[in-house]
């Protein structure tokens, strides 16, 4: 119908904007009073600050807005023992039993996430420096000892002691069926979670996409809040690199490329030192990189000509 007053067109049945108001305020007082940060919603490091629903904080939306959730769920094999996992949430309304909206949701054990793992981090003789823990910036460890130059760094505690430790090579999983179940719980958060924001239309509060990226290690990630406390897991450091330099992430890149040419661990940071004046490979200017990456992919090409003569 149309309304005289203002000469618009009013659907019958659409929600008055003051039931919007409502809605969207019952969120807000459930976030300042029910919901917790780092539990049911966070913020990703370097990504805005919009937050993030997490898995807890849906449930408990669900929960305040009278909701359960069903799945349908689709698996697809795909070479080499992978499966691709589709998982449609269907948002219900737990009095009247209607379907109030949808969710979906996508996974596969081919993520690279779950696709590869970290080998063994092996840890130095060198303790971690007490002002690593203030911003946990990695080349505060490359500068303990010039051995450490040019190393993708972390740290490990060994019988109650901070270490700084060399981080193993990621190799890729053996078997897909050990990580498969993981991969179908985490599609099925996806999915919920998508389906509860879309329901409660509070995509204008929260957001998904940002988890999404973290779960696929593609946010961009900022330093960790400086904590007085040392932390329960590895170090950080990984980033792009800023201004003229490669970064971390490069870095490590370059590092690999060091490998495969025959240098040891320790050849590294001399090597770099005499090519661009570099003290780590997340130190290399960017436009040096070209040529450096061109140079060690020579050497490595010869010294599988050399082994096979």
């Amino acid at each position: 119908m149309e309304s005289t007053e203002t000469g618009l067109t009013v659907i019958d049945g659409a929600v008055s904007v003051t039931a919007m108001v409502q809605q969207q305020s019952l969120i807000q007082e459930y976030m300042a009073k029910i919901l917790k940060p780092d539990h049911h919603y966070g913020v990703i490091p370097g990504c805005g600050d919009k937050p993030t629903l997490l898995k807890p904080g849906a449930e408990k939306l669900m929960f305040a807005f009278n909701l359960r959730c069903e799945f349908d769920i689709e698996t697809t094999a795909l070479t080499g023992g992978h499966k691709e996992v589709r998982v449609v949430a269907h948002i219900i309304n737990k009095d009247t039993g209607a379907e109030v909206g949808q969710g979906v949701g996508e996974g596969s054990t081919r993520e690279s996430k779950w696709l590869y793992r970290t080998g063994v981090n092996e840890p130095t003789e060198f303790k971690v420096p007490k002002e690593y823990w203030n911003d946990r910036d990695i080349d505060i460890l490359r500068d303990v000892d010039p051995e450490l130059m040019g190393l993708p760094l972390s740290t490990v505690k060994v019988d109650g002691v901070w270490f700084i430790a060399v981080k193993g090579e990621k190799v890729e999983h053996g078997n897909p069926a050990d990580y498969l179940n993981t991969v179908l719980k985490m599609t099925k958060k996806r999915a919920m979670v998508d389906g509860v924001i879309t329901v409660t239309a509070c995509s204008d509060i929260f957001t998904q996409d940002i988890e999404e990226m973290k779960d696929n290690g593609k946010a961009a990630q900022g330093k960790p809040p400086k904590s007085s406390s040392q932390p329960k897991g590895e170090g950080e450091g990984e980033g792009e690199g800023e201004g003229d330099t490669i970064g971390d992430k490069k870095g490590k890149y370059v590092y690999a490329l060091f490998m495969d040419a025959g240098y040891t661990s320790k050849e590294v940071g001399p090597k770099l030192k005499e090519f661009c004046g570099a003290s780590y490979t997340s130190k290399v200017p960017k436009d040096r990189l070209a040529e450096l990456e061109a140079g060690l992919k020579a050497r490595a090409e010869k010294n599988k000509e050399l082994a096979n003569a």
